[in-house]
């Protein structure tokens, strides 16, 4: 406990913000307490911007420490780690916005392999306020993006060769509730919805298109739900994405909740977005595809949709 507050004031002790900084890094190198060791990991945080280059060196020099090899390296699938969180945190930071060399390869190295250690399970979910950066912020937006779509891609590859072990699918189900939740689908109690931002609706769908072969309930219906949100900036792709996640015999069909939140999207399109729907047949050939998966279970609601659908073109 002594050690975790002096931790909170190492930075004093220094003749101006240079010395502080050192002081911090020497610290940081001998502390082996993961509590202290995320305080002053931290601390060392709030100089991220006025010395970025120094702070993306001592990153180097943290992971040339053993004890720190060994927590960034487990994979027991334990939990959180504090530490995790802060290096995490300051590490996305220094690549997303300054690019500095070490931490982007680390960032890189961490999406590259999400699935491979908890601390790139744990740093994953760390990305989604880059993802919510509005347009003044578009860059750092897109390279956190660039990021998700690494590790989208690797967990695809692991997927594609029949290496389904269960943190490959878990990872996915997290980069895609990392979207989800960015994209301001979900609301809480009486807030407001927020409308979908065309910037990030683009990033989105591409990433989004990297993960349409994870069938996880939980993984579709939070693509499904962010991409209805998303819908009114494209609704072409948005409906054909919707399309490629929601299959005939998914375990997702089975759900009702799912049911509910499809028929609605499928009453969306034929209520806002009629024009789009008489103009391209792919779509209402989407719509059909959709229906069918939730007829074939027997959802009341879909039956009765189907039947309205031909009179909804006369």
């Amino acid at each position: 406990m002594i050690r975790w507050y002096a931790a909170h004031a190492v930075e004093f002790l220094g003749d101006g913000e240079s010395e502080s900084l050192e002081l911090l890094r020497i610290r940081l190198l001998a502390e082996r307490h993961p509590e202290v060791a995320a305080v002053l990991m931290r601390r060392i945080a709030t100089f991220r911007d006025s010395f970025y280059e120094r702070v993306d060196a001592m990153l180097t020099a943290v992971l040339d420490v053993e004890h720190w090899r060994t927590v960034l390296q487990a994979k027991t699938g334990e939990g959180h780690d504090d530490r995790v969180d802060a290096l995490g945190d300051l590490a996305l930071y220094l690549a997303l916005r300054w690019q500095t060399p070490t931490a982007t390869a680390l960032a890189r190295s961490w999406f590259g392999s999400p699935s491979d250690t908890d601390a790139a399970m744990q740093v994953v979910r760390l990305l989604q306020p880059w993802l919510r950066l509005g347009d003044d912020w578009a860059q750092e937006r897109t390279r956190a993006f660039d990021l998700l779509k690494l590790g989208a891609a690797a967990l695809e590859q692991l997927r594609a060769t029949d290496q389904t072990a269960r943190y490959v699918h878990r990872c996915a189900d997290v980069l895609v509730s990392e979207i989800y939740f960015a994209s301001g689908a979900h609301t809480n109690g009486d807030e407001p919805a927020r409308d979908p931002d065309p910037g990030f609706a683009r990033e989105a769908f591409a990433a989004l298109a990297l993960l349409i072969g994870f069938k996880s309930p939980s993984t579709v219906h939070h693509a499904v739900g962010t991409l209805a949100h998303l819908a009114p900036v494209e609704p072409a792709r948005a409906l054909h994405l919707v399309q490629d996640y929601v299959k005939s015999g998914d375990a997702y069909t089975y759900d009702p909740m799912a049911s509910d939140v499809v028929i609605e999207l499928i009453k969306r399109y034929l209520a806002e977005f009629r024009d789009h729907l008489t103009s391209n047949a792919d779509l209402l050939t989407a719509i059909h595809s959709l229906l069918d998966a939730f007829v074939r279970v027997g959802w009341p609601d879909g039956v009765a949709l189907t039947y309205r659908l031909g009179d909804a073109f006369r």
